[in-house]
């Protein structure tokens, strides 16, 4: 495995121009736009959990790595109640699967700027606040649309990943624990 397994520095890739594309991944971060490299440390997502706390929600945005993350969710003693990823790769769905995560949701970003957050939240403080594009949205129970369970979920992400997924837009794939 890549350097997740270790803690140390890496290459980073600064996007210049859409600063979301930045990778550790030098053509992840081009994509066509001038980049910069910097170093940064990286710390073993265990190692992070225990400095910190085990959060509520763990949302996950890594520009093609997200995975490595995912991938080491299954040797935790403790996990987050909610876990959502980019795009939800089949690994990352048996990986999440695997760590104990029993239901699914699969949302479209490009409708996040349509969604309202519930009064009262369950999550979290009632407020009326508006999402913008590229934003992750609601979480856990405060998302709108239908839990699936894993194995509802892996017959629709199967379905999904053997078509031609939409190039106009991109999915979290939200996770939660019973």
């Amino acid at each position: 495995m890549w350097g997740w397994a270790r803690a140390g520095f890496f290459p980073f890739y600064i996007n210049e121009t859409v600063s979301e594309w930045s990778s550790f991944d030098k053509s992840v971060a081009s994509r066509g736009h001038p980049i910069h490299e910097i170093s940064v440390q990286l710390y073993d997502i265990r190692a992070v959990l225990k400095a910190f706390g085990v959060p509520a929600y763990l949302n996950i945005d890594i520009e093609d790595y997200d995975k490595f993350v995912i991938y080491a969710l299954p040797g935790l003693d403790v996990f987050p109640k909610y876990v959502s990823v980019e795009n939800g790769a089949p690994l990352m769905f048996e990986s999440l699967v695997k760590a104990g995560y029993d239901n699914f949701m699969f949302v479209n970003q490009r409708d996040v700027p349509l969604a309202r957050m519930p009064n009262p939240s369950s999550e979290g403080l009632s407020i009326d606040y508006v999402f913008k594009y590229g934003s992750s949205g609601p979480f856990g129970s405060d998302l709108s649309g239908v839990w699936l369970n894993a194995t509802a979920m892996r017959v629709f992400l199967e379905k999904w990943w053997a078509g031609a997924p939409e190039t106009d837009s991109w999915y979290d794939l939200h996770a939660s624990l019973a």
